[in-house]
């Protein structure tokens, strides 16, 4: 992926930067912060060895991306809540994919705004793609993650508040991104040693060093908690009413034993919310949040079960919708 060519669409919203490898049904896969898209590049070689079309997109804000342009809200401009970003890829996917079935993995946000797509596409009659099989990867079904916090769990999630402050990416990029590097450290089992050798974590950090990319990433986190934010953005109530309704999908809940950014606790519950007979939790034993970085082998064979169109027959491939 690293060296592959990247596409551009330009939606109502916005630009998106995006990567298209491979043929076969499509898998589309989010990532999350701080990431890039190369963070899928282990399991995206294994879905195109599988025979799958994956399309990844730099998530808006980052590369090329635009953060969504709101011009409805009570104050205009960027859009970088849950449904915003939602509405962005979700016009993106109807031209891009128009009549057909695709499967979804998100990674961290990219969990979130997977959530809201199957919500956008689960609530459009007229939807020109669908969504079959999702992997929500390290961050739960937003209901269970509401019903099972502790403060045990707020003290993992203090950097969301951190971001709120004035300056803060300012003090990020002056202290050449060192803070990136813990949470990286602080969310996976890695020691010093491995986490230099990683070279995905040198990509996120060549990536957040881009433009006002790092900012833009940030913005997600301040237009979830911070009310100044909220009132710019798409309307909060729509998006509980998408996010807290029940969805008959067949989902794959993945979180690392060691995730130190949401743990494993944080799922209690969480098949209820996409009640299926498919829709399964699985927790990696030994693996944090990147699991998918530290044991690759591991992680990819799980998804592709899960979404393996021969596994699963009445899968379709290009149906109209």
């Amino acid at each position: 992926m690293k060296n592959s060519e990247t596409n551009k669409f330009d939606t109502s919203y916005g630009a998106l930067e995006y990567y298209d490898l491979g043929t076969g049904p499509a898998v589309v896969l989010l990532h999350g912060f701080p990431d890039s898209p190369t963070t899928f590049s282990h399991l995206v070689n294994t879905l195109i060895d599988t025979g799958y079309r994956c399309i990844v997109p730099f998530m808006p804000g980052y590369g090329q991306s635009s953060l969504p342009f709101n011009s409805q809200g009570i104050i205009k401009g960027s859009d970088a809540s849950m449904l915003g970003i939602g509405r962005m890829l979700d016009e993106f996917l109807s031209h891009t994919l128009q009549g057909e079935t695709l499967h979804l993995v998100g990674h961290d946000w990219g969990s979130m705004v997977a959530q809201m797509l199957i919500a956008l596409n689960d609530e459009n009659p007229h939807a020109s793609y669908k969504i079959d099989r999702a992997v929500f990867y390290a961050v739960p079904p937003v209901v269970s993650f509401s019903k099972n916090i502790t403060l045990k769990q707020l003290y993992r999630s203090r950097y969301m508040a951190y971001f709120q402050g004035f300056g803060v990416a300012k003090k990020i990029r002056s202290d050449k991104l060192a803070y990136i590097e813990e949470l990286w450290q602080r969310w996976s089992p890695w020691n010093a040693e491995e986490l230099a050798q990683q070279p995905q974590l040198q990509q996120t950090l060549r990536t957040l060093k881009k433009d006002h990319c790092l900012e833009n990433g940030m913005a997600y986190y301040r237009h979830l908690l911070n009310p100044l934010y909220i009132l710019r953005g798409s309307s909060l109530l729509r998006q509980v009413s998408l996010l807290f309704k029940k969805r008959s999908h067949p989902c794959l809940l993945l979180v690392g034993e060691k995730d130190e950014c949401i743990s494993a606790d944080m799922y209690q519950g969480s098949e209820a919310c996409y009640p299926h007979p498919d829709t399964r939790l699985e927790v990696l034993e030994g693996l944090g949040h990147f699991a998918h970085l530290e044991n690759p082998e591991k992680v990819n064979a799980i998804i592709t079960d899960f979404i393996d169109i021969h596994a699963h027959p009445a899968q379709r491939s290009g149906t109209s919708v």
